[in-house]
């Protein structure tokens, strides 16, 4: 839908290809744990004559200075490994004659944990299809019986059923091998449900309440990879609409005489991209929907407040106008009807008036005409 190639990111797949490969820093701990005769140092030095190298110059690393340990750049930085006790601690497996006593327990909540481990390894003997093998040649013949369930012994268990030659005799699986065959049985569980991570941040090393410390979970964020996410997310188109979505909500933002309802969606979206977003680069149009790099959802919000709060004013005062026109009118038909009842009691005040006038002038002249010849 869009290219990003001008962006460099991150690509952890190097480092475990060298940690858990086929002469990765698994294969190659479980090759030399059973040997009789393996060491630590003998183990350090398969490592360094198998992974140090130009391939894998950026990953795996050897220390200036001292020869018993080796370092690994991981996503978060490099860690520098001591190889003293690989060997004890991986050939450190739980043995057969411990889980044997265990099975013989009276306790009730062991028996019943232990009945339910035993069904479980009992139907991990039969392999299944897609069942996931192991690419070292050590793990393939793992046939132990243990009691524990453990997603990496049941992994192994199945992955040695199918290529057991007649005679050979069993090989106990090391922690390594456990730890890899619990990874690939994690992963089979990941492929076919909907993952949603959750990260937990320790925000001090004294576990105390309401206390932060700023550079401890900066490390951590680092370190689960949320910076990288967000960096990505940025860098690319993270907010995407779809053109009848973007139609509707920021359709205001284009004049009304410039479109109609038979208007198409597309062009529409393009007419309100054109007023609002004068870069090109902020946005990529596509098939069905519209990307958006980090940023221009806010600005397009912004941008839809002010055209609403603006549209919102225009009314309030139209209709703000309109009430105090129909007020004036109101107020001008109340003030004539007043003046007219007014003026109405004035003039017949003055007619009464005039007439009192009129009646009193007739009166004196009636009587002056009556006074007269008597005078004579």
């Amino acid at each position: 839908m869009y290219s990003n190639s001008n962006k460099k990111n991150i690509d952890n797949q190097p480092c475990i290809d060298v940690i858990e490969g086929k002469l990765g820093v698994l294969a190659l701990l479980d090759e030399e744990s059973r040997l009789p005769s393996g060491t630590d140092q003998s183990f350090l030095t398969k490592l360094l004559s198998q992974l140090d190298n130009a391939k894998n110059k950026n990953v795996f690393k050897k220390p200036r200075f001292g020869n018993s340990a080796f370092t690994i750049a991981h996503y978060a930085l490099d860690v520098t490994y001591e190889a003293e006790g690989f060997i004890e601690k991986n050939r450190d497996t739980v043995p057969d004659e411990h889980l044997a006593l265990l099975a013989g327990t009276q306790n009730p909540f062991f028996k019943e944990v232990l009945d339910a481990a035993l069904a479980s390894s009992r139907q991990s003997e039969t392999p299944g299809p897609g069942t996931p093998t192991f690419s070292d040649s050590g793990s393939t013949g793992s046939r132990r019986s243990s009691l524990i369930p453990d997603p990496g012994r049941s992994s192994l268990l199945q992955g040695g059923g199918s290529g057991k030659r007649p005679g050979a005799v069993a090989k106990k699986p090391t922690l390594g091998s456990i730890f890899k065959g619990s990874l690939i049985s994690l992963m089979d569980t990941i492929s076919v449900t909907n993952v949603h991570y959750i990260r937990c941040i320790k925000p001090n090393e004294a576990k105390r309440a309401w206390e932060f410390t700023p550079q401890q979970v900066l490390s951590q964020l680092r370190a689960c990879g949320v910076l990288e996410t967000i960096r990505i997310s940025c860098a690319g188109y993270p907010t995407r609409w779809t053109y009848e979505e973007f139609a509707e909500r920021y359709y205001m933002l284009v004049h009304s005489k410039n479109w109609n309802a038979q208007t198409k969606i597309k062009d529409l979206c393009h007419m309100i991209l054109g007023v609002t977003i004068k870069d090109e680069d902020k946005f990529q149009a596509g098939l069905t929907k519209i990307f958006f790099r980090a940023g221009m959802l806010a600005y397009l919000e912004a941008q839809r407040s002010d055209k609403l709060n603006s549209l919102v004013t225009l009314v309030q005062k139209n209709v703000r106008r309109r009430l105090a026109v129909k007020r004036y009118k109101e107020l001008r038909h109340a003030t004539i009807r007043i003046q007219t009842w007014w003026r109405g009691i004035m003039a017949r005040t003055l007619v009464q008036k005039i007439r009192e006038e009129v009646s009193a002038r007739r009166f004196q002249a009636a009587a002056r005409r009556a006074v007269s010849p008597a005078l004579h």
